[in-house]
């Protein structure tokens, strides 16, 4: 008996040693060796005894458009303190006491200070006596153009575009520490300064703006270098850089007369957040009896037979075990949120925002947040991600119906647009498929206010790249990033399109891959275009090209507006114009040569002569207008 028990115990060491080197070399593990999964549990505010010591927002400014300063102070045992402040000219207009004695929250109205100071917070508790320095700045008064039609948005990962920065791939005093570029899961090492090292490569290829996935501290023991899993709402990655790293990158960018988008999620947060383990009050989270998922489906919002349930599972249901789902109607968190959102633009010197999951938040919440956001500055540009099927699901919140009377809109991130292109391109013709897909899509237009302001796009980190979508087909692609630099909307791409990196969102950590070049040793670096192999060099050539026509003509396309003409026989045909300008867009997807006959199409157009802005050719309009297989015309008519 013991020879067998002996053989048993080395069968299991075997096994488990062969299950620990398979999980070495998969590329596909999501945690680190010997970290337990993260399992749901239902959280209370039992006050905890080693905690951190904060007070939230950190600093704040002098002269804001509402002079009102909502913070929240974490600190043991505070609750029901009476509160002094040092100076005397701000007035303290509320306090508010939570379930977890661990926290205080004060409103206090700062219209009388006119200048920068510092002041102290003073908290009495029987013979407990807690005082906080706190800064209150001169404004920024940074000024920002907004974001339009003109522009074209580059997004970027930062844990996979570049490498800096060494010295903070590893910061010991966080919870995950390893950096292994071989697991697409664990973190890579990229980082702010490494982006900042190529904003030159970024304006070379024609881009004006940058949006970042999360920045934000994400202290998560795995699969957080995406950025969804924050934190500390106030604080940059650490193996990101720091805040002020952070401002430096939005200094460069606006000294190149660029711009920069935060992304922003309101609906969860990390685990490891002080404000999560420390729970202030019992329902600042959504909870449930076990663990329910969202339905990530916005249906329920539009749909008039929608249960109560199913409205409930999609603001309520938590997106993943280690992202618990904040509650935005709180009125603390509430206003916690909407007052991170401001610090940051006023910090950074924001031009536009990205709402994570604009849908599976409080609805209220976002409307006063968006009322909040317009009364600050209402220049900055808002785009709300829904990710949904159907042209009226997402226009729904982009209507009057739903922004009401208000000064300031969310535009869409144009998923629609998205699925149009895929089908334009994948399917064949007919009277509503293939590219009169695309054709339908955009006229559904009616539904949205502006939106000419939709953020238009080919894919992104969630989303299979379109290189391979369109099955490496060259000329598709091709045909693909015209149409987004040229038809309605503002254009954005995915970092790499413009040198054909390519793979399938399943798993997603695929289409996350790091950009070849951006670390010191790797074999090839592709931020040269010198070293591109010739049929990147020929995709990064032509996305130059055209991204540069879009960047050399800004005004034309900010102004410019969209006309579009019943498909036939598998050709698209688009024009943008103003009263000097009209240029033509033809795509044509069959796999033989068409032509073209345009001028019953354009009565209004007077020239007969058109030049193709590739090869800067001029041509007789008049006659028919030859598209090869697969292939497309861009053609530009100035007006005599």
């Amino acid at each position: 008996m013991k020879f067998f028990k002996t053989l048993i115990n080395i069968c299991l060491s075997l096994i488990l040693f062969s299950s620990n080197a398979a999980a070495q070399v998969d590329p596909e593990q999501r945690y680190p060796d010997n970290v337990p999964k993260i399992e749901y549990i239902k959280r209370f505010p039992i006050a905890a005894e080693k905690i951190e010591v904060r007070v939230d927002p950190p600093f704040w400014w002098c002269g804001m458009p509402d002079p009102k300063l909502h913070l929240l102070i974490h600190d043991y045992n505070i609750k029901g303190s009476s509160v002094k402040i040092s100076n005397a000219k701000i007035k303290i207009l509320k306090i508010t006491s939570l379930e977890n004695p661990n926290y205080l929250a004060l409103e206090l109205d700062l219209s009388k200070i006119k200048s920068a100071s510092t002041i102290t917070i003073q908290l009495t508790n029987g013979k407990t006596l807690k005082t906080y320095s706190y800064q209150i700045h001169k404004r920024n008064n940074y000024s920002t153009s907004g974001i339009d039609a003109s522009d074209l948005i580059y997004l970027v990962m930062p844990d996979r575009f570049s490498n800096g920065a060494k010295d903070n791939d590893v910061i010991p005093s966080m919870t995950q520490k390893e950096v292994n570029r071989k697991k697409m899961y664990f973190r890579h090492g990229g980082d702010l300064k490494g982006i900042e090292t190529h904003l030159d490569y970024l304006n070379k290829i024609g881009i004006s703006t940058i949006w970042l996935n999360p920045v934000q501290e994400n202290d998560q023991p795995a699969e957080s270098y995406h950025g969804y899993a924050i934190t500390d709402h106030y604080k940059i990655d650490p193996r990101f850089g720091t805040n002020d790293d952070y401002l430096n990158l939005s200094n460069q960018l606006h000294q190149k007369k660029m711009k920069l988008i935060m992304d922003i999620i309101f609906n969860h947060c990390g685990s490891n957040h002080y404000f999560i383990k420390d729970l202030p009050d019992s329902n600042w989270i959504h909870q449930w009896d076990q663990f329910t998922r969202t339905s990530y489906n916005a249906l329920p919002f539009i749909d008039p037979y929608a249960t109560a349930f199913d409205k409930k599972q999609l603001i309520e249901g938590w997106f993943d075990f280690h992202m618990p789902d904040l509650n935005q109607d709180h009125p603390t968190l509430k206003e916690y949120l909407i007052q991170h959102t401001i610090w940051w633009c006023e910090f950074a010197k924001l031009d536009g925002l990205r709402i994570d999951t604009w849908f599976y938040s409080d609805q209220k919440f976002m409307q006063e947040w968006l009322r909040a956001i317009t009364n600050y500055n209402p220049e900055i540009r808002i785009f709300a991600e829904g990710w949904v099927m159907g042209c009226g699901v997402q226009a729904y919140f982009n209507s009057k119906n739903y922004l009401g009377n208000q000064k300031q809109y969310v535009q869409s991130i144009d998923f629609q647009f998205l699925f149009a292109i895929q089908e334009a391109l994948t399917k064949p013709f007919s009277w509503d498929g293939g590219i009169s897909k695309l054709h339908s899509t955009l006229a559904q237009d009616y539904l949205y206010y502006k939106p000419e302001y939709n953020l238009i796009f080919l894919d992104n980190h969630d989303i299979s790249r379109i290189f391979s979508v369109l099955g490496e087909d060259f000329k598709k692609w091709k045909q693909a990033l015209s149409l987004l630099m040229t038809v309605r909307g503002i254009p954005g791409v995915y970092y790499g399109t413009e040198i054909l990196m390519k793979n399938y969102s399943n798993p997603d950590g695929k289409v996350r891959e790091d950009f070849p070049g951006g670390w010191m040793g790797d074999t090839v670096n592709y931020f040269d275009e010198n070293q591109l192999p010739s049929d990147r060099k020929m995709a990064f050539d032509f996305f130059v090209r055209i991204s540069n026509y879009r960047k050399w003509n800004a005004d034309f396309f900010k102004n410019a507006s969209f006309h579009q003409i019943l498909p036939k026989d598998g050709v698209y045909f688009c024009y943008r114009k103003t009263k000097k300008k009209t240029l033509l867009v033809f795509i044509n997807t069959d796999s033989k040569d068409l032509t073209y006959k345009i001028l019953n199409q354009i009565p209004t157009l007077k020239s007969k002569k058109a030049k193709d802005i590739f090869t800067e050719e001029i041509e007789t309009i008049e006659n028919e207008i030859k598209i090869e297989a697969n292939g497309l015309r861009i053609l530009e008519v100035v007006h005599q």
